[in-house]
């Protein structure tokens, strides 16, 4: 459990945003699939959520399957931090 936040860290993990009055549905057919995701959190009107790298693909395929809206609202992690400074070795390398 503890190896957990540095490992997504690693990885890369993405924050997805969908409508908040259908997210029960969405995350009953999440689970049905054996998707993991966590760090849900209820907004206004829309409800975050955290998923892997790996998963995300699945996670919008069956979003767009299933005709639910859900899109990436941030990236978090090692990978994305290395695209954005993709250019600076010098800093990467630091």
């Amino acid at each position: 459990m503890i190896l957990y936040k540095p490992l997504h860290f690693f990885f890369g993990e993405y924050v997805l945003e969908t409508e908040g009055r259908h997210f029960s549905r969405f995350a009953t057919l999440l689970a049905e699939k054996g998707i993991s995701f966590w760090g849900t959190a209820l907004l206004e009107d829309k409800v975050r959520f955290k998923a892997s790298v790996f998963v995300a693909e699945k996670i919008t395929e069956l979003a767009r399957e299933a005709c639910f809206s859900v899109e990436i609202v941030e990236r978090k992690g090692l990978p994305f931090i290395f695209s954005k400074y993709r250019k600076r070795w010098g800093l990467i390398s630091g």
